[in-house]
């Protein structure tokens, strides 16, 4: 049995000058079970946005993540050094 859930969390206010800021994350919570004995979860968290407040308003600022813009230039860069090693190699096993 697979299960996903996606949670919001707020982690520790800070203020300062009359201004409160608090990040919010979203973690993605993956858990299986396959029999007794046989379990298993991940806990993939991202960072979100930031709750900044004056005292009379809040405003939900969006927080971007850089490390999952690194990730997809990673990947990115493997499939291609694949594809120019297969291309590179294609005749070479025989």
């Amino acid at each position: 049995m697979l299960e996903t859930k996606w949670r919001n969390a707020p982690g520790d206010e800070v203020a300062a000058h009359g201004w409160r800021v608090m990040p919010i994350s979203r973690a993605l919570l993956v858990r299986w079970r396959w029999g007794p004995g046989v379990s298993g979860a991940l806990v993939w968290n991202r960072p979100r946005w930031l709750l900044v407040s004056d005292g009379e308003r809040a405003r939900r600022l969006p927080l971007p993540d850089a490390t999952r813009g690194l990730q997809f230039m990673a990947l990115g860069a493997g499939l291609a050094l694949a594809w120019l090693l297969a291309r590179l190699f294609r005749g070479e096993a025989s």
